[in-house]
């Protein structure tokens, strides 16, 4: 089993993480690296982003998808508008998460 997440985020550290597009091109490359043509993709919560951003980008590559718990695919541009103050709230760890630990 390949933990995606833990692939993602220790190939592009820091801001880019977040970025959709990079996390499905991780995937891809870790699969064309292996020679794996299609695959049965799993992912709960943070670790659904790149399978869900794989077989949106990349059908032809997944066999299957269960997503649990997980990510919706958004616009990045509409993501830069701030949500009304209490679901801001709500999802405060979120900007936790997508900063270096450096910063």
């Amino acid at each position: 089993m390949i933990n995606a997440e833990r692939l993602c985020i220790e190939t592009y550290p820091g801001p880019t993480i977040t970025e959709p597009a990079a996390l499905g091109q991780d995937v891809i490359d870790f699969m064309d690296a292996l020679h794996i043509k299609r695959a049965v993709f799993g992912g709960f919560d943070w670790g659904a982003r790149p399978t869900d951003i794989v077989a949106a980008l990349w059908p032809e590559r997944v066999k299957a998808l269960v997503s649990v718990s997980g990510y919706l695919i958004g616009s990045q541009e509409a993501g830069q508008a701030p949500l009304p103050p209490e679901a801001e709230y709500q999802w405060w760890y979120q900007f936790l998460e997508l900063r270096r630990r450096d910063l």
